[in-house]
């Protein structure tokens, strides 16, 4: 099966940015530990630049130039501590193993109770908290777009029908996750990954 052109080797080696001034980056660093270990330690409403910085005993300026707005701190601090959303670059072309690898990072942070207990405490603030609500939705914004390039590559390759609803499709993915999880308490383990992914493929397989 010939790929896409935009789709890369997801193989491939990273070349560093060498141009990034490593001050710079460890003061980053310094400042996303310091995150990480308030939003473990006392829950998403206390991180925020004030406080980050008397925690990593930088500067509220350091902090802000990082991350100019609070949406930013948190939304990085999120992404610190769970597993990032595979770009639409990075796949395969093989529908089956694009949503195992895209279901997988999500049930990684299912399987940490720390940060299950997180994701719980996150959906209840992003109710009533628009800065949460913003990072609520960054993060489904880069899930579905992933989730959207490998169901149009599925349909393109005739390795699904035409006419999945991208949306639909993954909040039924996702939740299953969700109330495996959160609601029955029961674990998110490899094969019910691969049952939801083979049960979705099955149901929008080619006539």
């Amino acid at each position: 099966m010939t790929l896409d052109a935009n789709f890369s080797d997801p193989d491939a080696p990273e070349i560093p940015d060498v141009s990034v001034d490593p001050r710079i980056e460890r003061s980053r660093q310094a400042v996303l530990d310091a995150a990480v270990a308030l939003l473990f330690d006392s829950g998403p409403d206390e991180v925020t630049h004030a406080k980050v910085a008397a925690a990593a005993e930088v500067s509220r300026t350091t902090v802000y130039k990082h991350y100019p707005h609070r949406s930013d701190l948190l939304h990085a601090t999120l992404q610190a501590v769970g597993k990032h959303v595979p770009p639409a670059s990075r796949l395969s072309g093989i529908v089956r193993d694009d949503l195992i690898t895209l279901l997988t990072n999500l049930a990684s942070d299912l399987r940490d109770e720390g940060r299950t207990k997180l994701i719980a405490v996150m959906i209840e603030r992003a109710l009533h908290d628009d800065t949460v609500r913003t990072v609520r939705d960054r993060f489904i914004a880069e899930l579905v777009e992933t989730f959207t390039a490998i169901v149009r590559l599925g349909e393109e390759t005739g390795q699904l029908r035409a006419g999945v609803a991208p949306m639909q499709a993954l909040g039924s993915m996702a939740g299953s996750l969700l109330f495996y999880r959160l609601l029955a308490n029961q674990a998110v383990d490899d094969q019910l990954l691969a049952d939801v992914v083979d049960s979705f493929v099955a149901a929008h397989a080619p006539a």
